[in-house]
């Protein structure tokens, strides 16, 4: 009775172990879950297409575990650099986020052992800072993908009639747009979610009065003295010493004499 469910468990098992997936830009995420054996190869590399069929015998072995996955490094430049493919066919090994990259022969029965014997469990995982299911290599990637996307634009320019300096002016100029763009949203959502506190604005509000206050004072007061109401500074030629005596003499004359 249980014998037909099992038959058509193992066929269906398999089936998914023999597919070789295909990791491009849109699926490579996928690889941080679960075990996954990587090739990266390209369609002109000998040695990659030596192995391509290693690489299916092992997808078909019932002991294998792991998922199999190929990405073509032509049609996916990106990943190559945020895995740091350095050498055709490069083969790294995935479990849970962790990866490892195979440095052994490119021959069956030591790619069978290195997963089957779990001789990974031996080598040293790649460091954080280097790992492709880092935070910063996401980022990462995403900045690559946009390169290539100006790399693309710029062709696509290139094709269509435009010289290379008016194609550079116009890529520059959409950069600055975006930027300008992109810094004027981030303020405005900064000032709706977070806004200043008070004490920083009357902070800036009172060194501003400083700033302005001297100079707004020393205006007003020129404006407020007329040339008659000035006090004149008396000077070391003895002005004020004449006026004196003025004064001196004729209060002696209006005096009566007392002889």
């Amino acid at each position: 009775m249980n014998f037909f469910p099992r038959v058509v468990l193992l066929i269906v098992l398999s089936t998914c172990s023999a597919e070789v997936v295909q990791i491009g830009s849109n699926n490579w995420t996928q690889t941080f879950e679960g075990e996954w054996l990587v090739e990266f190869y390209a369609p002109w590399c000998p040695a990659c297409r030596q192995f391509g069929p290693i690489l299916e015998e092992i997808s078909n072995d019932q002991h294998v575990t792991a998922r199999i996955a190929a990405v073509d490094v032509t049609e996916n430049p990106v990943l190559s650099f945020v895995f740091f493919v350095y050498r055709l066919p490069s083969i790294f090994y995935a479990k849970d986020g962790l990866f490892r990259e195979y440095d052994g022969p490119r021959m069956k029965d030591n790619v069978y052992d290195y997963l089957v014997k779990r001789e990974y469990l031996s080598q040293t995982p790649i460091p954080w800072y280097y790992s492709p299911s880092s935070f910063h290599m996401g980022l990462f990637f995403r900045f690559m993908e946009l390169g290539m996307v100006i790399t693309h634009i710029h062709q696509y320019l290139l094709d269509t009639g435009f010289p290379t300096w008016l194609s550079f002016i116009t890529i520059g100029l959409a950069t600055i747009l975006f930027g300008t763009l992109l810094g004027s949203v981030l303020v405005i959502i900064f000032d709706c979610f977070f806004p200043p506190r008070p004490q920083i604005l009357r902070l800036f509000s009172r060194k501003k009065k400083v700033s302005n206050g001297p100079a707004y004072n020393l205006n007003e007061k020129r404006e407020d003295e007329s040339p008659i109401d000035a006090e004149l500074p008396v000077d070391g030629s003895g002005e004020s010493n004449d006026v004196q005596d003025q004064d001196l003499r004729r209060r002696a004359v209006a005096q009566p004499s007392t002889e």
